[in-house]
């Protein structure tokens, strides 16, 4: 076989890969990665002394709100930034994207990612995020286990939560989902996406817009979920036991540990 034909092969094997593939859509907290060493951000943060000094009753009472609100519904850190910044306070608004941005990769979910790119899936982040911290979390210097993950991902084509006209947009609310196709000019009846995230409501709002989803419990079982939409990755090698397994539909937690496959 020539050269030529061997490059129009490889060419047309890549084509078919992203043809017969979803695009995925990932959701970042509890999926991709998972809170780790909070306390000690707070306890270590160099200007604690300011946040405190800088705390008035307003910017107490809106925090409150915001903190009620997040006990029915997932609250974003860039609604807390902004209240922060709203009443005069940089340093705990800083603080705020110190505890957020305070992750690690879940064990096993980076093969994962850099599988799925080796085939040629188009990745995309749909997380509630905000982008303040989200641009944090891209800079390699001060999170070098975290930022490595999204060079896998078209961030052009991403979506992470924002204010528009003063107002939150974030999952599980449609508008979230529909901002995402209109950004990338997706017709789900021609283009399908591949949405995985660990919190029911925004599955369940995703499926009634016409999204594959997949309610993430741990990287085991996102492997066969992704193998039985005939995604060919490897077999896991391992099983992750996760508390979360008996919480189909709310799994609340977010820790990990391995357990060694018996039958492989």
């Amino acid at each position: 076989m020539t050269i030529k034909k061997i490059l129009v092969s490889l060419l047309l094997f890549t084509s078919i890969c992203r043809a017969d593939n979803p695009i995925i859509l990932w959701d970042i907290h509890g999926v991709l990665l998972q809170t780790q060493d909070r306390a000690l951000t707070f306890f270590t943060f160099p200007h604690l002394k300011e946040v405190f000094s800088h705390f008035s009753w307003p910017l107490l009472k809106d925090f409150a709100s915001l903190s009620a609100q997040h006990l029915f519904q997932d609250t974003s850190s860039e609604e807390y930034i902004k209240t922060a910044l709203k009443h005069g306070n940089p340093h705990l608004a800083e603080l705020i994207i110190s505890i957020a941005n305070a992750q690690r990769p879940i064990p096993g979910m980076k093969e994962l990612v850099q599988e799925l790119h080796a085939l040629g899936v188009e990745q995309h982040i749909g997380s509630n995020i905000g982008e303040t911290s989200f641009r944090r979390l891209l800079d390699s210097n001060k999170h070098p286990y975290v930022a490595p993950f999204f060079k896998r991902m078209d961030l052009k084509k991403s979506i992470v939560t924002g204010f528009e006209n003063g107002e939150i947009i974030k999952k599980p609310d449609a508008r979230f989902f529909e901002k995402y196709l209109a950004h990338n000019a997706i017709e789900l009846d021609k283009t399908p996406v591949l949405f995985i995230d660990d919190n029911w409501d925004n599955v369940r709002v995703a499926r009634s817009m016409g999204f594959d989803a997949i309610l993430f419990k741990n990287p085991q079982q996102l492997r066969k979920e992704l193998r039985a939409r005939n995604i060919p990755i490897k077999a896991p090698h391992q099983i992750y036991s996760t508390q979360r397994d008996a919480h189909k539909l709310h799994p609340p937690f977010s820790f990990y540990r391995v357990i060694p496959a018996a039958n492989q």
